[in-house]
């Protein structure tokens, strides 16, 4: 494993091995081997706990925020945010703020080709032909 069995036993309380080691050295455990249980205890840590360590927190952290800066957010508004501590009602409210529900989404319209020119101005898109006097237009990407 990842971890000495003389370590196991020590951090459990027992009597071992590793108890003649304290007790010659007068109650202190030398620096080097303190060291030593600490790094094999980093080791095992992402088996041992229950919430994310900092590498998984970081990642969450910059996936949340190259999300949400694909919803639109800008650097600027975003920089407010301590994503570190965000909880998930935080971040569906950030991204219900860009993203309107399904009921008020903008949906494709059907226009007569007289309104084209005004709606082509406002940022609509044509999508389709649908026959020599109406066309399908997507509606603009930012209101």
């Amino acid at each position: 494993g990842k971890v000495a069995h003389d370590y196991r036993v020590f951090w459990m309380g027992h009597k071992g091995s590793m108890e003649a080691r304290y007790t010659t050295n007068k109650g202190r455990l030398p620096q080097s081997l303190i060291d030593d249980m600490r790094e094999a205890y980093r080791r095992c840590e992402p088996l041992l706990s229950t919430i994310p360590i900092g590498g998984e927190r970081d990642a969450q952290s910059k996936i949340a925020k190259v999300m949400l800066m694909g919803l639109g957010y800008t650097e600027e508004e975003l920089s407010t945010v301590d994503f570190d501590s965000m909880d998930m009602a935080t971040f569906q409210e950030l991204v219900t703020k860009k993203v309107p529900s399904g009921g008020s989404r903008a949906q494709q319209r059907l226009a007569h080709t007289d309104e084209l020119p005004g709606l082509l101005k406002e940022g609509w898109r044509v999508v389709t032909a649908v026959n020599g006097h109406q066309v399908v237009l997507e509606p603009p990407s930012h209101p």
